[in-house]
């Protein structure tokens, strides 16, 4: 096994936010000016005006050290904590974002609550504040889920959030839900601490589930959550064990009712969960593909995701999927005639 440290790069910030309601605070989509203090939590304060804060963690690391050919083993995220201010404890819950966010550099619109997918528990073991104290390290150790958090082709982000923010639980009047953690640079930076295994044998036997058709996928100038049709799977064969799962989309034709030449704009992630689980990560789709020309149709496609998600496909479920922020650069592309697959590798051993 081999084991990566990584600190986490001094571009990770702060996202704060203040307000008159509980409601307005949270609900807000940009945050006041990102900071390089690490403050996660809530509070409401009367004497302060407006009353209520809420701060929210976007964290990047420089994971590209990772050859992609290992095996994620471990993954640990440690900080220490700074200062802690906890009437009311909670947990850290690690979301997921997007290709674009949390940023790099980090901007004011990566504080949205939407911009990040994820419950307590989903991405990794729960981790309370009660019984921290300052000056004191502590692991929030992730799942097998969370292991599909880790880019090892560059930067691994996500949001570190409260999980009272989370569920929208309002604090009550002076009380304070927050902890400090020692940012990168100082003597206790916030670490991913990653062990691998070498690369292992593939083969297997190959099975292919697809969803039903669905007519149309539409790709608007405005970011939008696209849905796919689900794969149902049904029960596996007896005897087999999943060894690694990836995803694929179909469509017979692409279609862009546009007068100008038309692509997706910027990089976009397709999303897969298990019935009500934890979305992942299961495809990236990247800059200026799926191009047609302005008022034209051109052959279908076939993407092919080499993501393994075995860490959920794990048998007989109904695996949703859509894309996150479906982006083009204009109005009016349409993929035509789709399906959705799940290609599984599967063992008898």
């Amino acid at each position: 096994m081999t084991v990566y440290t990584i600190d986490a790069s001094s571009a990770s910030r702060l996202l704060p936010q203040s307000g008159a309601t509980y409601s307005t605070v949270r609900g807000i989509t940009v945050s006041k000016t990102p900071e390089i203090n690490l403050l996660v939590g809530q509070d409401m304060r009367s004497i302060q005006s407006p009353p209520f804060d809420i701060y929210r963690l976007a964290m990047i690391f420089d994971t590209s050290s990772v050859p992609p050919s290992e095996t994620i083993a471990s993954v640990i995220l440690r900080m220490t904590c700074y200062a802690k201010a906890c009437d009311t404890d909670f947990s850290f819950v690690i979301q997921m974002g997007d290709p674009n966010h949390p940023g790099n550099p980090v901007v004011i619109q990566d504080y949205s609550i939407g911009e990040g997918d994820g419950a307590s528990g989903d991405y990794s073991d729960v981790v309370s504040t009660a019984g921290l104290t300052p000056d004191a390290s502590f692991d929030i150790t992730f799942n097998e889920t969370g292991f599909l958090l880790i880019n090892k082709d560059g930067e691994t982000r996500f949001y570190i959030k409260s999980s009272r923010d989370v569920a929208g639980n309002e604090p009550a009047t002076d009380t304070e839900e927050s902890v400090q953690i020692y940012e990168p640079g100082t003597a206790h930076p916030p670490q991913l601490i990653i062990t691998t295994t070498p690369p292992t044998e593939t083969s297997g036997t190959t099975f292919e589930y697809l969803s039903e058709l669905q007519e149309s996928v539409t790709i608007s100038a405005d970011p939008t959550l696209r849905d796919f049709t689900d794969v149902v799977l049904p029960d596996l064969p007896s005897g087999y064990t999943v060894y690694r799962a990836t995803m694929f989309v179909k469509c017979r034709r692409l279609e862009n009712s546009n007068v100008s030449d038309n692509k997706l704009s910027g990089d976009q992630n397709v999303i897969i969960q298990k019935d009500s689980g934890a979305l992942i990560v299961c495809m990236n789709l990247k800059d200026n593909m799926i191009q047609v020309e302005g008022s034209a149709t051109s052959d279908g496609v076939t993407l092919y995701s080499d993501i393994d998600i075995s860490a959920i496909v794990t048998g007989t479920g109904t695996y949703g999927s859509r894309i996150k922020n479906a982006h083009a650069d204009y109005d009016s592309l349409y993929m035509k005639d789709v399906q959705v697959g799940l290609r599984i590798v599967m063992r008898n051993d």
